[in-house]
């Protein structure tokens, strides 16, 4: 009980003092996040891909098959990669 008014009371001291940021835009922090978000959007389109082209055999299966459910799956899977292509992209856009 004494460590937990110990850390509220020290929380409650510190509540009051100023932080400065260093700048707007520091270098330091947006590096390494933009580093980040490359790899991120690069990976979300890789597996894009693949799930495309992944759906489109599943199609020509379902084509040769007649197999009306396996038709609406593959096109269910080709649409949702082919979002996950784009969904970088779009991201930029409406971000900026």
């Amino acid at each position: 009980m004494l460590l937990f008014a110990g850390i509220f009371s020290y929380l409650f001291l510190m509540a009051g003092t100023q932080v400065l940021a260093a700048s707007i835009g520091s270098t330091p922090i947006s590096g390494p996040l933009n580093t980040l978000l490359t790899i991120v959007t690069d990976l979300v389109t890789g597996i894009g891909s693949i799930i495309t082209i992944y759906g489109i055999f599943e199609f020509g299966n379902a084509q040769q098959s007649q197999d009306g459910a396996a038709k609406s799956f593959a096109i269910q899977r080709i649409s949702g990669g082919l979002i996950m292509v784009i969904a970088p992209q779009l991201l930029q856009l409406f971000v900026g």
